[in-house]
């Protein structure tokens, strides 16, 4: 059911869509002195538009996506274990963002700069699976399937902090605080959710370590589920701490892969499915805010700005240009990821221009999920027909 579920973005964004109008007809139906069924139900309504209720369900299920993310690969040996994320991370992701938060800043001067490379940040942080589906049960080479398994978990694992800090500088600060004030409180959120997340995970490991893999596992599971609620308590980032006690359980761990796939299929399966009705009844109606230069730079985003910074990482890789072409399409469009952290920004009243980024943010995000939906499968095998056609070639010759 679940896995059907993630297959249908367009039912459950329209059903989140016409449901958060349908709330909205109760409410303006309901009588301020009626004590009627119906005024129950508009309370209700009022109830679940709360944007704080959202923020809390999108922390957490970013949350258990960023935890999931984050333990399966090592920092260490990222380089060595799939070179091709390591490119795509470090090389193409930093030009993404700066290509994104500036074409922004351009194309709509109402939007500041520390606003348009939040904007970049969000996009940045990749999350759909459509990609990874249609390739890593394929003939495809190991490097490319590699590739296209950890890249976004890479990306997402370690933009995050990165997303939360530009998140900071775009915050205006309260009376009589300093301009920089909101960007230090990031930056030390950010530095508690580290410590407290790492040593959470690091004790785990090392306690896991002595036991049988499956109750390693299990511990580090306990570990993130004391983190996250111990980093909000305490005043650090609890996406952030997530990633941490992940990032350093898996450094430290003996696991295998295989259950830490499992785990992330699992949350995906959860998560995807709350997030694609979160897009459509808590971002979706900001989808009719949107103008003609929001619609150019998510169709530019989806295209030039995804495509050539990703080309232009993996040049220096061991690949071939077909290889390196199916690469530069195939992922890091915005997905659910960028989706939750978007709604997670809506209870933040003094973001800078708030309602900007989330529409714009809303526009790409639905533009980004429905461009993997429609092109993964066609350009998966597209680039499988064409890798078939070469090696025939070689054989002949």
């Amino acid at each position: 059911m679940l896995r059907s579920l993630t297959r249908a973005p367009l039912l459950l964004s329209v059903v989140g869509l016409l449901l958060h109008y349908g709330l909205v007809g109760l409410v303006s139906l309901a009588g301020p002195d009626s004590l009627t069924g119906l005024d129950s139900l508009a309370g209700l309504g009022l109830a679940l538009s709360a944007p704080a209720v959202w923020a809390f369900i999108a922390t957490l299920a970013l949350s258990a996506l960023v935890f999931s993310a984050s333990i399966q690969f090592r920092v260490s040996r990222l380089g060595v274990q799939c070179p091709v994320s390591f490119r795509l991370c470090f090389g193409g992701a930093p030009i993404f963002l700066i290509a994104c938060g500036l074409c922004a800043f351009i194309l709509m001067p109402q939007l500041s700069l520390s606003a348009a490379f939040l904007l970049g940040g969000i996009l940045m942080l990749n999350g759909s699976a459509f990609d990874r589906r249609a390739i890593v049960n394929t003939p495809a080479p190991a490097l490319v399937k590699a590739g296209v398994q950890f890249e976004s978990a890479v990306v997402l694992s370690l933009g995050l902090p990165i997303a939360v800090l530009l998140a900071g500088g775009a915050t205006n600060a309260v009376a009589g605080e300093g301009a920089l004030a909101p960007l230090l409180r990031a930056s030390l959120s950010v530095l508690a959710a580290f410590a407290i997340g790492g040593t959470f995970g690091l004790v785990a490991a090392l306690i896991g370590n002595r036991f049988r893999r499956g109750h390693g596992f299990a511990l580090s599971i306990v570990a993130v589920l004391i983190a996250v609620p111990a980093t909000w308590l305490l005043g650090g980032h609890p996406i952030v701490a997530a990633g941490a006690t992940g990032l350093i359980w898996a450094e430290q761990a003996r696991t295998p892969h295989q259950p830490r796939l499992r785990h992330r299929l699992r949350t995906e399966r959860l998560v995807m499915p709350l997030t694609y009705f979160l897009v459509g009844f808590v971002l979706g109606p900001r989808l009719f805010n949107a103008d003609l230069l929001m619609i150019t730079f998510a169709l530019a985003m989806v295209t030039i700005m995804r495509v050539l910074p990703r080309l232009a990482a993996l040049q220096s890789a061991t690949l071939p240009r077909q290889a390196q072409f199916f690469l530069s399409w195939f992922g890091g469009t915005p997905g659910v990821a960028s989706a939750l952290f978007l709604v997670t920004l809506l209870d933040q009243s003094n973001l800078m221009d708030q309602e900007l980024i989330l529409t714009i943010g809303t526009v790409c995000v639905v533009t980004g999920i429905f461009t993997a939906r429609l092109t993964a499968q066609p350009l998966a095998h597209h680039y499988l027909r064409g890798m078939g056609v070469v090696r025939e070639r070689e054989f002949m010759a």
